[in-house]
């Protein structure tokens, strides 16, 4: 048995786990033998020993053993090799490598050849390589006429002999372009260069030559690589083909390395084939093929199909194949721009841009029309799905149509509508009154009216500043709209907020939203009612008045006015006979008054608390004025029977102190809300 050799490692792509097949195809310019080294069957050179450039002879017919002068093959054996003409390799695949002929004559049997080898020099070019590998052949010389009989290898007498070959050393390889192989010897087949074809049913290891005849046989050999490696082919139909034609593809991978590959699995998507072919030894190969329909999605084309193989051993290793496609039929379309002015006379400088994206186009194609419109063409398209746009107008337009979708079919007319109508608008404009009402202009403070309605307005709000001004909103599309202003904070009042405004085509609708500024109310930080309050009284018949003046910026006081009966001269006997309270705000004056009996009676203008009843008591430095009107007599007490012509002195009565504050200032009045325009009034006693 002979088997092994060429093996070749091919350095392939791994940085991304893929590799186009890993070698390409050797061409082999030619192949030649040389013979030497024969040894016999006894030892040493064999009888009659005679070496020509491709031929070795041996043996004698003669029972003296007398040798002739030089190589004669009507006398003697031989071995003969005729190396193959030019061929393109490709690893893997089985070729012819040459052919081996054995003149058998029969010899008288005396140390005749037994082994011999042979140097096969391999020819290659692009590039220019020539490599030996050292084989040897092995002759089985038989007895042509066996004791027994019978011939070992099945033939009749006399007997054939048998040749087989090895490798003479073991790895032997050779380099291409960075890529080690090896010579695998498959085998012989009977027959010679020329008429002799590879058939693994025909293959045999070794080589019977019949006896008495010259017999040739072709040597097949292929180039493996020195390491794990797969290829893999991917043929089919080349094309060109149109839509709806079939695509016959056949796939081959061949373990084009040294070692078995398992689990070599064939993968090509578009195909839908994902098949483990199972396990490959060296040099074996699997097929698998699979039938393609083309379809309008694979046009333009061309139809590049992609397959790979993997194995437990090895990489991804890819084949694609290519088809052309037929010229599909071509589509066309008509975009008809219609444009509704809506009895509006037509601004003859408006322009409209139609666009059609699709298959035939890297980037939307665009044409124009006018302001009255019209047909736009687009001639020679690829069939497939279109979609026709209209670039944005403006908000004066409302645009049917833009955004359809158009399939196009081959050798047929597509016709889409696009309708413009025009959008009558007006405008609105809002004027924004600022009154400051006295205060300190602050010129951060801005104002923002926003608009909401019937249309989009851009942008929907506008802002003013301190001083106020006037935002307008143009394009404004009929109808109706609210104008409202933004929560502006503290301290304003807004009068026009929140009312609607009726927009009509070409006209302006105005309105107006005003802000008034109330000042904060100052803070009471300094209360002294001692300081900031003066005032007198002003008596009348039957009553008295008191004028109160609040000189406080910030301040606001409680402040009242009473009148006493008096039953006698001592001041803790008078009882309250009516009293006025109010609260006076920062800078006002007010004037109190209170009813006055027709007896003696005590009148007093104070601030804080009014005293019901004066026993015991006084208002002391509260005391802004006092007075005692006499009116006649004494007032007489409840249950006590009135006294005659009882006329009281003139006692004087309690004076108001000087309104300073006290050695240690009293607790003031808390701050009291703004005062109310009617006093409020105690219920008379007398």
């Amino acid at each position: 048995m002979w088997h092994r050799s060429l093996l070749a490692v091919m350095m392939f792509c791994t940085l991304f786990f893929v590799a186009i097949n890993p070698a390409n195809a050797l061409s082999l310019s030619s192949v030649d033998g040389d013979w030497s080294n024969a040894v016999g069957s006894e030892g040493g050179e064999p009888v009659c020993l005679f070496y020509l450039e491709d031929r070795v002879t041996f043996g004698t017919p003669n029972v003296l053993g007398i040798c002739p002068f030089f190589s004669d093959l009507s006398i003697q054996s031989g071995l003969e090799f005729t190396g193959s003409s030019a061929t393109t390799i490709q690893p893997g695949n089985v070729f012819v490598l040459g052919e081996l002929t054995h003149y058998n004559n029969q010899l008288f049997r005396a140390n005749n050849l037994e082994t011999v080898d042979l140097a096969i020099d391999l020819s290659f070019t692009d590039p220019d390589i020539t490599t030996t590998l050292d084989y040897t052949v092995t002759l089985d010389e038989t007895s042509n006429f066996p004791n027994n009989g019978i011939c070992p290898y099945g033939d009749t007498i006399p007997c054939a002999d048998a040749l087989e070959i090895t490798q003479a050393v073991d790895e032997q390889v050779f380099v291409i372009d960075d890529i080690e192989y090896t010579l695998d010897i498959v085998g012989f087949t009977p027959g010679t260069l020329g008429q002799c074809s590879y058939d693994p049913a025909n293959v045999i290891d070794s080589f019977v030559s019949e006896e008495g005849f010259s017999n040739a046989a072709c040597l097949f050999a292929r180039l493996l690589i020195a390491e794990p490696a797969l290829s893999i082919v991917k043929t089919g139909d080349t094309g060109p083909v149109a839509v709806g034609d079939s695509v016959d593809y056949a796939i081959t991978v061949t373990n084009i390395g040294d070692v078995e590959l398992t689990n070599v699995t064939v993968i090509d998507s578009m195909l839908g084939i994902a098949q483990n072919v199972g396990t490959l030894q060296p040099g074996e190969s699997a097929n698998l093929g699979a039938i393609y329909t083309v379809t309008e999605d694979d046009l333009p084309g061309p139809l590049v199909n992609v397959a790979g193989v993997t194995s437990d051993q090895t990489g991804n290793f890819q084949d694609s194949h290519t088809v052309q496609l037929n010229a599909p039929a071509l589509g066309n379309v008509e975009i008809v721009k219609v444009v509704d002015w809506v009895g509006v006379a037509p601004n003859e400088a408006v322009i409209f841009e139609i666009c059609l994206s699709g298959p035939a186009f890297a980037q939307p194609d665009c044409q124009f029309t006018d302001f009255d419109g019209g047909s736009l063409f687009w001639n020679d398209l690829e069939p497939g799905t279109y979609t026709v746009t209209e670039v944005d107008p403006g908000v004066r337009w409302s645009v049917q149509g833009s955004g359809a979708t158009i399939n196009v079919v081959a050798g047929a007319d597509q016709t889409a509508f696009i309708t413009n109508t025009y959008v009558p608008t007006g405008s609105i404009s809002v004027t924004k009154v600022v009154d400051w009402n006295g205060g300190e202009v602050n010129p951060a403070q801005t104002f923002e009216i926003c608009v909401s309605g019937s249309g989009y307005l851009s942008p929907p709000c506008q802002v003013v500043g301190a001083q106020g001004g006037t935002v307008t909103w143009m394009d404004a599309g009929i109808g109706t709209y609210t104008i409202t202003e933004t929560n502006p904070g503290e301290n304003w009042t807004v009068v026009g907020s929140g009312v609607q405004l009726v927009v009509n085509s070409g006209q302006n609708s105005a309105t107006t939203i005003t802000n008034t500024y109330n000042p904060p109310p100052p803070v009471c930080d300094d209360p002294n009612p001692y300081r900031d309050l003066t005032g007198n009284l002003l008596p009348e018949t039957g009553y008295s008045v008191g004028r109160v003046v609040n000189n406080s910026e910030a301040c606001s006081y409680n402040i009242g006015i009473a009148s006493y009966l008096m039953y006698d001269d001592i001041i803790d006997n008078q009882d309250i006979f009516d009293f006025n309270t109010v609260v006076i705000g920062p800078g006002q004056t007010l004037e109190l008054s209170v009813a006055l009996p027709d007896c003696a009676v005590q009148v007093d203008l104070f601030h804080g608390e009014v005293l019901m009843s004066l026993a015991g008591v006084r208002y002391g430095e509260r005391l802004i004025d006092a007075v005692q009107l006499v009116n006649g007599n004494y007032c007489v007490p409840p249950g006590a029977p009135p006294a005659e012509n009882a006329v009281p002195e003139e006692p004087a009565p309690e004076q108001p102190a000087e309104q300073q504050p006290p050695a240690e200032e009293p607790q003031p009045e808390a701050e009291q809300p703004a005062p109310e325009t009617t006093p409020e009034t105690g219920e008379n006693s007398g």
